[in-house]
């Protein structure tokens, strides 16, 4: 059976018992080459974002039951685990990490024959040979693992709710061991945020289900790409350089010096040709440049020249509805991108307690979504990214991602 996190809330609501067997949300692609499948790497800001809203979907739900977070020892899926109780407004405590639930997991046999399997690229193809003959290198038999894996977390689940972050091998490997999913390919492949769910009755019987978050439609597994030549960020910003760094991506850094325009009656040729004239003076190859303006009620927000104008920026957005324009550039080629913020209404004592929070001198606007925004902001539409400097969507479309 396939459902969607939201019928599974509607369920946690009646009062049914569930344990979420959840894919930890987005991470940067793991070469081939890294024989720990990448157990350092983070999340990205998209996956943390994402993982937030996966919680915020089941927090009505869950609101005074009882729910317990485990997660596999990988650093990405214990941020998830942290990152859902967030979003369901609770405070877990540190996440109790569990090797069985995703590393050394009943499926897997031993990581270093599972590593030589997957490295040649051919992911699917030997998914598909374990599903269809129940056997496969690095891998225990399937049948049997199933069942030892069923066994071993319903065994450490003891609350009304749980939420137990593993990986995308172990939640398709079970489904298709107890019939719920037959045809897994990269088509169905569960998608980051996707779910088993075990939902054990009172009476000892057992059901099961295949949940769709509806959060992401990518797939990452081992990754299967050449590896790219890195690109120059034409940007001193180190949030640009933090979300490129997320993702995995290789880059070098060159601050350049551009005359800039700006335009309050038309805030996207400003962001446009200030991108565009980033980039050109670099003098370089492979140059990605962007620019991001505030816009709000005819105004433009740049980057405050003093703690007084931060003040004064941070009073006009207080309590309004502005607009994010990112303009980004890469070998010539421009994109714009919009998203909507909408301010809280913000007294004196907030606005100064921001600002000893967070240096304001170089952000549009005087604030940054990702350092304490959600003291400022009550919601927006459009990209997260956007907000902080650098859309993903371009970046994915030019192949940077």
């Amino acid at each position: 059976m396939e459902t969607t996190i939201e019928q599974v809330a509607a369920a946690i609501a009646r009062g049914t018992r569930v344990l979420l067997l959840v894919r930890h949300a987005e991470r940067p692609r793991i070469s081939n080459e890294d024989r720990t499948f990448g157990a350092s790497l983070p999340l990205t800001a998209a996956g943390e974002r994402m993982s937030r809203d996966f919680g915020a979907k089941l927090r009505a739900a869950v609101r005074g039951a009882d729910v317990q977070f485990r997660a596999s020892p990988l650093r990405r899926t214990v941020m998830t685990a942290a990152r859902i109780a967030e979003g369901m407004g609770i405070d877990p405590g540190p996440i109790a990490t569990d090797a069985k639930i995703g590393n050394a997991g009943a499926f897997v046999s031993d990581e270093r024959e599972l590593w030589e399997c997957f490295r040649d690229t051919k992911f699917f193809e030997h998914m598909q040979e374990y599903f269809r003959d129940g056997v496969q290198r690095g891998f225990n038999p399937l049948a049997a693992a199933t069942d030892a894996y069923e066994d071993y977390v319903l065994s450490r689940f003891t609350a009304q709710t749980g939420i137990f972050t593993t990986h995308d091998v172990f939640v398709a490997s079970f489904l298709h061991g107890r019939g719920v999913e037959t045809h897994f390919s990269e088509a169905n492949w569960p998608r980051f945020l996707d779910a088993a769910a075990i939902f054990p009755d009172a009476d000892g019987a057992r059901r099961y289900a295949f949940v769709r978050a509806g959060l992401s439609d990518r797939i990452c597994g081992v990754d299967t790409g050449a590896a790219r030549e890195p690109v120059v960020l034409a940007s001193g910003s180190p949030r640009r350089a933090k979300i490129l760094a997320a993702h995995g991506v290789a880059f070098t850094v060159v601050k350049t010096d551009a005359p800039e325009v700006s335009d309050p009656r038309d805030p996207v040729r400003t962001v446009r040709e200030n991108a565009r004239a980033k980039g050109a003076a670099a003098h370089a190859r492979r140059v990605l440049s962007a620019d991001t303006i505030v816009w709000c009620a005819g105004r433009i927000y740049g980057k405050p020249r003093d703690l007084s104008e931060a003040k004064e920026f941070l009073r006009a957005l207080s309590g309004r509805t502005h607009t994010v324009f990112t303009g980004v550039a890469f070998d010539g080629d421009v994109r714009v991108v919009e998203s909507r913020v909408t301010f809280r209404d913000l007294s004196e004592v907030v606005i100064d307690d921001y600002l000893a929070r967070v240096n304001p001198l170089d952000r549009a606007g005087a604030y940054d979504i990702d350092a304490s925004g959600d003291r400022l902001i009550a919601g927006y539409t459009g990209s997260y990214e956007n907000i902080m400097g650098l859309p993903l969507e371009p970046l994915r479309d030019w192949g940077i991602l």
